[in-house]
C-alpha cells in the first residue's frame, strides 16, 4: 500500500513539472513536437560537416596553382606512386587551420614513415581570392619547422596549393568536405581533419581533429600505400588495426590481435621443439663420436 502511495506521488510530481513547459510550447504558435531539435547544428554551422566518402575518388584533372603560380594537377602529384595527405582549409585562417597544419607538422615528427619518401602532403585553400603568394609565404613558415630540416626537397614533400572555386568544390564534394564562407564574420567555417588518397586517389580514410598520433598516421598511410606495407612491424601493425569510420579513427581489432598473437605462440613452440630435436640429435651424435674414439685404441692393441 505504502509503495503504491508513493509511485501515486512521483506521477503527479513528473506531471506537474511538465506541465509548464507543456504549457509553453502550447503557447508558442506553430510550434510542433517535431520543430524543436536540442541536438540539431545552429544554422551558421549547418552543413559545414564532413561525410565521409571512403572508396571515391577525387577530380584528378581539375586545373590547380602551385606555390610559385605554375598550373598543376592532382594526377601530376600522385604520378609518383605514393599516396598524399590532404588538408582543406585557407592560409589565412584566423585559428582553425593553423592548429591543424601544427597537428600535422607535429605528426610527420611522431611517424615512422618518412614524408617525401613514403608519402606527399597537399594544402589546398578553400578560398578562391588566395593567391600563390600568400600559399608560398605559408609554405616557408611550416618548412621551417625542425621536422623538415633533413629533407633533401621539402618542397616537394609538403605543397600549398589554391585554385579556382569550381575546381576546389569539385575536390572538396567528392571527399564530403562541407565548408561555407561566412559573410558576418568574413570568414570559411568548415571542419577539422586530413584525407588520404591512394596513389589511384581514392579515398582511403580520413583523421579528424587537430592532433594526429605518430601511429595513427603510419596506419592511415599504409592503408593508401596500394600494398606498399613497409617493415614487418608496420605490417603487424596494420593487420591489427583497422579504420572505424563511425569514430574516424583506427582501432584495435581484437580477432585479429589474438590470431597473431596464436601464431606466434606456434612460432614460438615449433621453433622450440626444432631447437630441442636439433640439440638432441647433436647430443647423441657427440655421444657416437666419443664412443669411436674410445674404442680405437682397443683395436688396435687387440690387432697386436
Amino acid at each position: 500500500m505504502r509503495f503504491c502511495t508513493f509511485l501515486f506521488w512521483v506521477v503527479i510530481s513528473a506531471w506537474a513539472l511538465g506541465s509548464p513547459v507543456l504549457a509553453q510550447n502550447q503557447m508558442r504558435p506553430g510550434l510542433t513536437d517535431g520543430d524543436f531539435d536540442p541536438t540539431a547544428p545552429p544554422p551558421a554551422i549547418k552543413g559545414l560537416t564532413v561525410e565521409q566518402s571512403l572508396g571515391a575518388t577525387v577530380p584528378l584533372d581539375g586545373a590547380l596553382s602551385d606555390e610559385h603560380g605554375q598550373r598543376i594537377t592532382l594526377r601530376e602529384l600522385l604520378a609518383d606512386g605514393k599516396p598524399v595527405i590532404l588538408e582543406l582549409g585557407y592560409y589565412e585562417c584566423p585559428l582553425l587551420c593553423p592548429t591543424v597544419r601544427q597537428g600535422i607538422a607535429l605528426a610527420v615528427g611522431q611517424a615512422s614513415r618518412e614524408i617525401g619518401e613514403d608519402y606527399t602532403i597537399v594544402s589546398l585553400s578553400i578560398d578562391p581570392e588566395e593567391t600563390p603568394t600568400v600559399a608560398r609565404a605559408e609554405q616557408r613558415k611550416y618548412l621551417a619547422r625542425p621536422e623538415f630540416k633533413d629533407l633533401d626537397d621539402p618542397e616537394s614533400a609538403w605543397r600549398f596549393l589554391t585554385g579556382s572555386e569550381p575546381s576546389v568544390k569539385a575536390i572538396a564534394d567528392a571527399v564530403g568536405y562541407g565548408y561555407r564562407y561566412l559573410p558576418g564574420q568574413d570568414e570559411y567555417g568548415h571542419a577539422a581533419v586530413i584525407v588520404f588518397l591512394s596513389p589511384e586517389g581514392t579515398v582511403s580514410s580520413y583523421l579528424f581533429g587537430t592532433r594526429f598520433p605518430g601511429r595513427q598516421m603510419d596506419l592511415a598511410i599504409g592503408d593508401a600505400s596500394a600494398g606498399e606495407q613497409g617493415s614487418i612491424l608496420q605490417v603487424a601493425l596494420q593487420w591489427c588495426y583497422q579504420f572505424d569510420a563511425s569514430q574516424g579513427e583506427y582501432v584495435l581489432i581484437a580477432k585479429n590481435v589474438m590470431k597473431l598473437g596464436g601464431a606466434l605462440v606456434l612460432l614460438v613452440v615449433v621453433t622450440c621443439i626444432a631447437g630441442l630435436f636439433w640439440w638432441e640429435r647433436r647430443k647423441k651424435a657427440g655421444k657416437l663420436g666419443a664412443a669411436a674414439v674410445v674404442r680405437r685404441p682397443g683395436s688396435a692393441a687387440a690387432g697386436l
